[in-house]
Order: C-alpha cells, then structure tokens, then sequence
C-alpha cells in the first residue's frame, strides 16, 4: 500500500472516529438525561423514533465505514506493512471495533429492538425503559469512550505520518 492510500485511510478513520464521538457523546451527556425526565411514554416513544430514523442515515454509514477502514488498515497490519503510526493505526483499529463495533451489536441494537417493539403506553413498557435508559447509556459511555481513544490513535498516527 502506499503511502498516500495509508495516510489517506487513516486520515478518514480518524475523522469518522471523532464524528462518531460526538453523536455518542451527545447521547451520554444529555439526550438520555433528557429522555430520563420525560414521562416513560414519550422518551419510549422519542427513542423508537431516533432509533428508525439512524437506519440509512449518514451516522450509520461513517459508524459502518469506519469499521470497514479499520478492518482493512488491521490487515495492513497483521501483513507486517510498516510505516510511521503503524502501532497507532492498528490500536486504533481494535479499539474502535472492539468498543464501538461489537459493544453496538452485540448490546445497543439489541435493546434497540426489544424497544421498537413495546407499546409505549403500558406498564410492562415503562418498566422496561428504566433498565434501558441504565443499560443502553452504560454501554454507550463505552461506544464514546473507544471511539475518542480510537480517533485519538488514529490523529497520533496520522500526525505520525504527515511528518514522515
């Protein structure tokens, strides 16, 4: 690979990583709180409809495309391709899937759709999203978390590599 493809794909893997941050910042430091607040009702209902509306949204795709680059730049590592930021890319890569790829998968889309599927008006359902407000916002402070390390690597690197 050469450099210019490798400082380029970092460089987009850098800047997905931070746009993706900060939707997951935004989520933990005050949209969840604000929902928290509503009536059970209406931040079920908010939710369901933020939930909907993420399919085929540009978060999505930079979330998914983000996956993808750091797939390919993992291979570009584990092929013994070196260059300056090398180990900075790679630890970005893992963070990022690791944390935001798999903990999304594995436990935010989930509840995601266990949630899509509740009458909001009911009691069964209110119940539920006391647990899903505790839970899903645990899980996404780790989504913000590696996603900020992960960018963080990846600026290291690309820094790294504009100086080569």
């Amino acid at each position: 690979m050469t450099a210019n493809l490798t400082l380029m794909s970092n460089g987009m893997a850098m800047v997905g990583c931070w746009l993706v941050a900060g939707v997951f910042f935004t989520f933990s430091d005050f949209v969840m709180k604000s929902f928290r607040s509503l009536p059970a009702s209406n931040g079920i209902r908010a939710m369901q409809v933020i939930n909907h509306q993420v399919h085929g949204s540009m978060f999505l795709f930079i979330l998914f495309a983000v996956a993808a680059v750091s797939a390919f730049l993992t291979a570009y590592a584990a092929l013994g391709l070196t260059n300056a930021g090398s180990i900075w890319m790679a630890a970005g890569c893992v963070i990022y899937l690791l944390t935001v790829v798999i903990c999304t998968i594995a436990a935010n889309v989930p509840m995601n759709e266990e949630l899509a599927d509740l009458d909001a008006n009911t009691a069964a359902s209110a119940d539920y999203w006391a647990g899903y407000l505790s839970r899903w916002t645990r899980y996404n402070h780790l989504r913000t978390a590696g996603s900020v390390v992960a960018a963080l690597c990846f600026s290291y690197a690309f820094v790294l590599q504009v100086q080569q």
